[in-house]
């Protein structure tokens, strides 16, 4: 973290009490830019394809708020996130929120360019 904050990053130690100190604490401590990164890194290190990465490339900044916490959470540990409570399905399952929006955001460009082209000739 490059800005200077009054604790420690925290680790997760795998417990569940210790999940909601970390995520409030990057909530609290953390960017926009460093969500998507951490989103990201998530998703290179779990094996999403190409397409799924880009896809999520395309989504808006303030999409990353909700996912990347939990993706430094699980990345930071080297461990998946607990299935009790659904916090590992609860994070698969936006991750394909986000993808789903990003292929919107990339038809979207794709089918604009499209048109300008076509008015342009």
């Amino acid at each position: 973290m490059s800005k200077k904050t009054l604790t420690p990053e925290p680790l997760w130690d795998g417990s569940i009490d210790n999940i909601l100190i970390c995520i409030n604490w990057y909530r609290a401590n953390a960017s926009t830019k460093q969500y998507k990164k951490w989103t990201l890194d998530y998703i290179k290190r779990n094996g999403y394809s190409k397409d799924d990465i880009e896809a999520i490339k395309a989504c808006e900044m303030i999409a990353y708020s909700m996912v990347g916490p939990y993706c430094r959470i699980s990345t930071q540990a080297d461990i998946p996130l607990p299935e009790e409570g659904g916090w590992q399905r609860s994070l698969k399952q936006y991750l394909e929120i986000l993808i789903d929006e990003g292929r919107k955001r990339i038809d979207f460009r794709s089918e604009k360019k499209n048109n300008f082209t076509k008015i342009k000739s």
